[in-house]
């Protein structure tokens, strides 16, 4: 069996401040109209390839599948923005002037941009791919594969083999074990080798008493212009490798309970990531292969079935994902820190998932009701911890939000009219009105220095679902 597609996808993000009073940032909030002006496009254009060989007979039954997939990838930007003032505690604005310009100066911090200027980028990428699903007795089964994969931008030929298998235990096929290792290598981020277009900064200092210091805080006769700019030599890029493994056991438990163990790691190295030769504040900062990634997990999950339409399913994930240099550098990023370790700001050792979809009760005219439920608690994601010049204080993600927990309950009832099936389902997001904050004062500095916001308050929602004619 031959299948081919053709696919363009496009999305065009356009942000316009609404007005072009002077936009400040001080320790507790901000202020003025913000600063950035932003066009992008990016465009996709793929082709898809895929053959579904005949079965052949060689030592058990072998399914194989070869395929191409070719993209072209376009990314138009452009960029204007306007100064930052990083303001004191309990300093305002001036009304003439800037921050620069008065001396003492109430900021802290006065930030400037040049360029941004209409840019484009491609890349095309083609990639080709043959793998097997060998059945080499009712219980075992193995899957090897390999991947070449190539891009205008690395211009390197990358092999990646593969190799699945899983072994059923018993005749009753009540216990599974599976196991499969691969390298990975990921496309290329055009937005990373976008970047250096995308503008640079300029940044001015003063110390508490208004006076211009250095990005280290020496006193200087007059303010002292940082300069932030970014570039990337295509010629010496190399692709992010990843070293992917797992193992998992399955296993029917009494009651047609399912369980589930599994552990995963994935081991990146050569990976992209922006840094200054000299590992200082500010200067050029350059696109190398200096990032190192680890992602381990192991889960735990069980299952139950109830009927066609009914489940249960719960599970634990105990994780860790860190990079030997976790900060994301950019011009609009304000942060000041040589690189540095630390874990990644989705990371949550604990996490604890379940959602389920079950009978409740009968009304007299309602009939029959179904209870869905969704739940999730987990260990607060890290934030980073930095002084009223934007200076990281403390190590990358070195705290965490709170524990974070939320409930939802919705009733659901499927009802026939004008001919069709319908599903009209109802409830409350977050019913234990938990507060889940979303932000955090993390600026040092500030009296506010901990405090935790952007709460999603217990919401009902409601919505209806066409399931057409049974």
């Amino acid at each position: 069996m031959l299948e081919t597609g053709f696919n363009v996808d496009q999305y065009n993000l356009g942000l316009t401040p609404l007005g072009n009073a002077p936009y400040f940032i001080t320790p507790e909030t901000a202020g003025g109209n913000y600063y950035l002006t932003a066009h992008t496009h990016a465009r996709r254009w793929q082709g898809v390839s895929n053959l579904n060989l005949r079965p052949y007979y060689f030592h058990g039954r072998h399914d194989m599948k070869v395929g191409v997939d070719l993209d072209r990838i376009d990314y138009d930007a452009q960029f204007s923005r306007q100064p930052i003032s990083f303001l004191r505690e309990s300093q305002v604005l001036p009304a003439a002037g800037t921050c620069l310009t008065l001396i003492p100066s109430p900021c802290s911090r006065y930030s400037v941009f040049a360029g941004g200027n209409y840019s484009t980028t491609y890349n095309f990428e083609a990639s080709g791919y043959a793998e097997d699903r060998w059945l080499l007795t009712n219980r075992l089964l193995i899957e090897p594969g390999v991947r070449l994969d190539w891009d205008q931008i690395v211009r390197h030929t990358l092999f990646s083999p593969r190799l699945a298998g899983t072994y059923v235990l018993d005749n009753a096929a009540n216990t599974k074990l599976s196991a499969g290792v691969g390298i990975v290598y990921d496309a290329t981020p055009v937005y990373l080798i976008a970047r250096p277009y995308a503008g640079q900064r300029t940044d001015y200092f003063f110390n508490q008493d208004g006076e211009p210091t250095d990005a280290n805080g020496n006193l200087t006769a007059m303010p002292t212009p940082v300069l932030t700019t970014f570039s990337a030599d295509r010629g010496v890029l190399q692709a992010p490798r990843f070293v992917n493994w797992s193992a998992a056991l399955e296993k029917k438990l009494p009651s047609s309970i399912l369980l589930k163990a599994e552990f995963l790691e994935r081991r990146g190295t050569h990976d992209f990531v922006y840094n200054t030769l000299n590992g200082g504040f500010g200067g050029n900062f350059v696109l190398q292969n200096t990032r190192d990634d680890l992602y381990r997990a192991f889960q735990i999950a069980l299952r139950r079935g109830f009927g066609k339409r009914y489940m249960v399913l719960g599970s634990y994930t105990r994780s860790t994902a860190h990079s030997n240099q976790v900060l994301d550098f950019n011009v609009d990023n304000p942060i000041l820190s040589p690189q540095a370790p630390g874990p990644y700001p989705w990371d949550a050792p604990n996490r604890f998932l379940s959602w389920g979809f079950l009978p409740f009760f009968k009304l007299p005219i309602i009939h029959a009701l179904d209870l869905a439920y969704s739940m999730e608690a987990r260990t607060g994601f890290p934030f980073d911890v930095y002084n009223d010049l934007q200076q990281l204080v403390e190590p990358p993600g070195s705290r965490r939000f709170p524990e974070y927990f939320s409930l939802n309950l919705h009733l659901e009832k499927r009802f026939h009219a004008f001919g069709y099936y319908w599903a009209l389902r109802g409830g409350f997001d977050n019913i234990t009105n938990n507060q889940n904050a979303v932000v955090v004062n993390a600026d040092i500095n500030s009296p506010q220095f901990l405090t935790f916001s952007g709460y999603n308050p217990r919401a009902f929602t409601s919505r209806i679902r066409f399931l057409g004619k049974k």
